[in-house]
Order: C-alpha cells, then sequence, then structure tokens
C-alpha cells in the first residue's frame, strides 16, 4: 500500500534524522525508501541528479529543488499516482500527490456529497492504477395527480327479474394529489415512497340493482324461472334452406327439429334447459348452431314465411 510504505520511510526517517544531522549528512526519502548522503552540488535539486534519482514534472520535492543545500537537511520526492475516476458520465484521469481517494477526487475536481456511493470509499489508499467509481445519490419530490377508483354497490332489487341487473347510479372516479419521494441513483429511480396525499374530487359510487324476482305471468300463467337473460335471437326451419341439403332433421341432441327447439350456446344455456322465450313460447335447448356464439339463440319455425316475420331480434329467455 501507498500510505504504509510513506509510513514506513517516516518511521526510517525518525530514526536516522537525528543522527544525519550530528554528522553533516543529507537524507532523501523517495519511491518508497531512505537514503543517507554526504551533501554533493549547491541545491536539492543538484543533489537529485548527483545522486540519479529523476523528479518529474508532476512530482513533489520538499523543499524546493531550487532550494541551497544544508547539511542535515531532509528532502522528501513524492510520485503521482495515476487514478481513473469515474463520475457523471466522465471518464477521467489524474495523477495525484495524495495518499487516499478523497486526494483523486479533489485532484479531479469531482464534488462528492455524503449520499454519494464512492467505490473504493474516500478513505482507502491509493493504488496505481486504481479505479474510482462515483454514483450520484439524489432525491426528488414529484406531484402528481392519480384517479381514485369509485366503487360498485350491489343492491338487491326484487322488481327486476334474477339473472338481471341494471345500473341506477352511474359511477365517476375521484382524484387526488400524491406527493412522492423519489431516491435516485446515477438518475434512475431505486425507491419510490409516497409521504402526502390530498383528495381532490370524491369518487362516485356505482350502483347496480340485482334481480330477485323469479316469477313471471304470461297469458295468465304464473310462470316460475331459474333465471333470465337477454339475447340476440334469430330464426331457422328443419329444411335444406337452413340447414343445407344434407340435413336428416334432427339436432345435435336427437330431438326432431321443429317448433319449440331452439339453438343455443351450451356455454351460456345448458343443452336440454327448458325455457321460455318471448315472443316465441316455451322450447327446449336442443341444437347448436356454428354462427350461436355467447348470447344468441336460433328458434325454429316449420315455414321458411314464419322464420323471416321473425327476423332477428332482442329477446328475453327465462331457464326453467
Amino acid at each position: 500500500m501507498v500510505a504504509a510504505a510513506v509510513v514506513a520511510v517516516a518511521v526510517f526517517v525518525g530514526l536516522r534524522f537525528g543522527f544525519a544531522k550530528r554528522a553533516g549528512t543529507v537524507t532523501i526519502v523517495a519511491d518508497g525508501r531512505a537514503l543517507v548522503v554526504s551533501p554533493r552540488g549547491r541545491t536539492v535539486g543538484e543533489l537529485l541528479a548527483l545522486e540519479g534519482i529523476p523528479v518529474g514534472s508532476g512530482d513533489k520535492v520538499v523543499p524546493d529543488p531550487a532550494s541551497v543545500l544544508e547539511p542535515g537537511m531532509l528532502v522528501t520526492v513524492e510520485r503521482p499516482v495515476r487514478v481513473t475516476i469515474l463520475a457523471d458520465g466522465n471518464r477521467t484521469i489524474v495523477e495525484c500527490l495524495g495518499l487516499y481517494v478523497r486526494d483523486a477526487l479533489k485532484t479531479a475536481g469531482v464534488d462528492v456529497s455524503g449520499r454519494d456511493l464512492v467505490q473504493p470509499e474516500a478513505d482507502e489508499e491509493l493504488e496505481p492504477g486504481m479505479t474510482v467509481c462515483v454514483r450520484r445519490m439524489t432525491e426528488e419530490l414529484v406531484t402528481g395527480k392519480v384517479q381514485v377508483p369509485f366503487q360498485v354497490l350491489r343492491r338487491e332489487d326484487e322488481n327486476l327479474e334474477i339473472g338481471i341487473s341494471k345500473v341506477v347510479q352511474q359511477g365517476r372516479p375521484g382524484s387526488k394529489e400524491v406527493v412522492t419521494r423519489l431516491l435516485k441513483l446515477d438518475g434512475k429511480v431505486i425507491e419510490r415512497q409516497t409521504i402526502g396525499e390530498r383528495v381532490l374530487e370524491k369518487p362516485v359510487p356505482q350502483v347496480v340493482a340485482i334481480g330477485t324476482c323469479g316469477v313471471i305471468s304470461r297469458g295468465g300463467q304464473t310462470i316460475r324461472f331459474k333465471k333470465a337473460l337477454d339475447v340476440v335471437a334469430t330464426a331457422y326451419t328443419p329444411g335444406p334452406e337452413s340447414t343445407g341439403p344434407s340435413a336428416d332433421g334432427y339436432t345435435a341432441t336427437g330431438l326432431k327439429a321443429g317448433f319449440g327447439v331452439i339453438a343455443v350456446d351450451p356455454r351460456v344455456i345448458k343443452l336440454g334447459s327448458r325455457v321460455y322465450v318471448e315472443g316465441y313460447g316455451f322450447a327446449i335447448a336442443g341444437d347448436v348452431g356454428g354462427a350461436i356464439k355467447g348470447a344468441r339463440i336460433d328458434v325454429c319455425f316449420e315455414s321458411k314465411s314464419e322464420a323471416l316475420r321473425w327476423g332477428r331480434r332482442k329477446v328475453r329467455v327465462y331457464i326453467l
């Protein structure tokens, strides 16, 4: 270690300096070693040259090389250490005469705050060729407007049929002002913390009425059902005009196609279910169709004219 070597030499010099002064010699400390020599030349610089100790432009000589040489003098030569500094997106190479990382940072003109990360740490001893990395830790407060979602409240309604729901009050989101503390490392967010909130507008809940009525009256007849649903209904006939020339007149469940048999999507209405279709009457879910997907049904009529009159319409289906 550079610092350890300097300390060792200092101890050595401390032991020898008194003897050098008495004997009229000069002590030179350079390149990790101490030399006790007889004064030669007129100046410190001449002595170093005569002793074969080179002095570069970046070296620090104490006393100054131009100083008049005197017996008992202590001459030190400090060599700069080459260090690479990585900070703020820049790569800087410096020649540092200091002993520690903080000295190299000062030489490079890189300021470091208490929150910045320095690797190696600032009090680490310098080594030739060392790379020092400075990562900036910064804090930022950001104020933003955030949407607050509304609640959905479901309320039973005996005036609506089971399976039917109705929005009786539209929901509206609210808003709030949020203050967030952002902790950044080299400009990248590594931590977020909400430190304050203020409601700007309260959300309005959405109220949905859920049907609970399971009885209807049609044509003087009371019909009890398990579930009602709204669908799009088309019509077909058992003949080839609807089912193709290869059709045999029987449905997917083996029933003979005719009035009272409807095609459904089994994922929505289970095959074999008994139903009541508004405007059509009682029926059984006995067939499927390639185009019958989701909330769709296809009701069967005996004649093409009846099917055409039915056309395509929205109806309510009651599953019995």
